[in-house]
């Protein structure tokens, strides 16, 4: 009889927790219930909120298209809320998310890992230290060594947005982007998954992995399909190219002399900056307040062109250049860097050259003045000046 009781007790207590149950369930818009499809184990119990179920071994939830499965799950009906353990994976059409742990919002459909979430959508993966998803919105945030990375871009950072209906990402904070071609850091980045699309904002950095050319600046702009990058912010190129030389005394042989690399560095600042790459046309375009350096030459214009392919550039808008003593001034310059060896600069319309070679009479400048002047070198040396046009010169003879 004792026996017959308990058994009836235990019923009634079943009974109770799933009438409970299906109470908050019915307090539950169909659409937004968190289902449970199977599970092993179940047991139930009432809390502070409110009815309970836990459920363990192969369980498996349903909420619309959102496929829930663990090896432990609680869910309170009342909050209508699942905290999942062990093994946890969400499935959503093509995505894939796992943790050891989420709490799962069926109200809003979101689901929060507070540790080591993993989320693999199509060519897409997803990692961090914790994050949330929401199945709604089909948006992830994901904090702590983020890494997003497809097919052929690795994007790390410290936090990140991504929304797998746009496949558009936004990272903050130590942003780190590393592709083929280049690698970029900022501290904020826009990334378009479907076009390639960058869009980096403070102390971007673009190094090449192709040669030896690096870009700063406050906004870069890059657009793969275009082959078009911008630049904003007092944007600066820099092209480090190293030179071999020997080092030796007088009487050490050939073959007992150092060799040793130098370093000469090409330096072009401006406002703006824009680049078109094409396979054998590559250019930059450089506005505003431009200055290049390289080695002991130095130019300031308005705009400048730098014609990668031929080693060339093309200066315009009051455009100066300077060499040791020696300036050049007209309506336009062009400097001719072939093989990374300043060969020529050429002046035209208008053109002045202006040398000073008294140290002791430093207000005597020789001069030269035409339509075109032409400074040629010779292993970094001016080796004859030429005019044309109307040329004429004013040379100052010591005695």
């Amino acid at each position: 009889m004792i026996i017959i009781k308990k058994s009836i007790s235990i019923l009634l207590l079943g009974f109770v927790i799933l009438s409970l149950s299906k109470d908050a369930l019915s307090q539950v818009p169909a659409d937004k219930t968190i289902r449970l499809l199977n599970s092993d184990v179940l047991q139930g119990r009432e809390t502070p909120e409110g009815p309970m179920r836990e459920y363990s071994g192969n369980v498996r939830l349903m909420h619309g298209n959102v496929l829930v499965t663990s090896d432990v799950a609680y869910q309170y009906f009342n909050l209508n809320r699942a905290d999942l353990s062990g093994n946890v994976i969400i499935k959503q059409n093509d995505m894939i998310l796992k943790a050891p742990l989420i709490n799962y919002e069926g109200n809003t459909g979101i689901a929060i890992a507070p540790r080591n979430i993993l989320i693999v959508d199509s060519n897409v993966t997803l990692t961090a230290n914790r994050g949330t998803y929401n199945t709604n919105t089909l948006m992830a945030d994901f904090e702590g060594k983020v890494v997003i990375s497809d097919e052929s871009v690795t994007i790390t950072t410290k936090k990140a947005k991504y929304n797998r209906r746009t496949l558009e990402s936004d990272a903050f904070g130590d942003v780190v982007v590393d592709d083929d071609s280049v690698k970029i850091t900022s501290n904020y980045l826009h990334y378009n998954r479907k076009t390639k699309e960058s869009r980096n904002y403070g102390n971007v950095i673009i190094k090449s992995k192709f040669n030896n050319v690096y870009l700063t600046g406050d906004t870069v702009i890059n657009i793969p399909e275009k082959n078009y990058t911008s630049a904003k912010g007092k944007p600066v190129l820099f092209q480090i190219d190293s030179v071999k030389k020997n080092e030796g005394g007088l009487y050490f042989p050939e073959s007992y002399k150092k060799n040793q690399w130098e370093y000469d560095t090409l330096t072009i600042s401006a406002d703006s900056m824009e680049a078109i790459r094409k396979p054998d046309d590559e250019r930059y375009y450089f506005n505003g307040n431009v200055e290049i350096v390289k080695g002991n030459v130095f130019a300031r214009s308005e705009k400048a062109i730098f014609f990668k392919s031929s080693d060339m550039f093309f200066l315009e808008g009051n455009p100066v250049v300077w060499y040791d003593s020696t300036q050049l001034h007209g309506d336009s310059i062009i400097v001719y860097i072939p093989d990374n060896e300043l060969s020529m600069i050429h002046s035209f319309g208008n053109a002045i050259a202006v040398s000073r070679d008294d140290t002791i009479e430093i207000n005597r400048k020789n001069q030269i003045v035409g339509y075109s002047i032409k400074i040629f070198f010779d292993d970094k040396k001016i080796s004859r000046i030429e005019g044309y046009g109307n040329s004429k010169s004013l040379y100052f003879m010591s005695s």
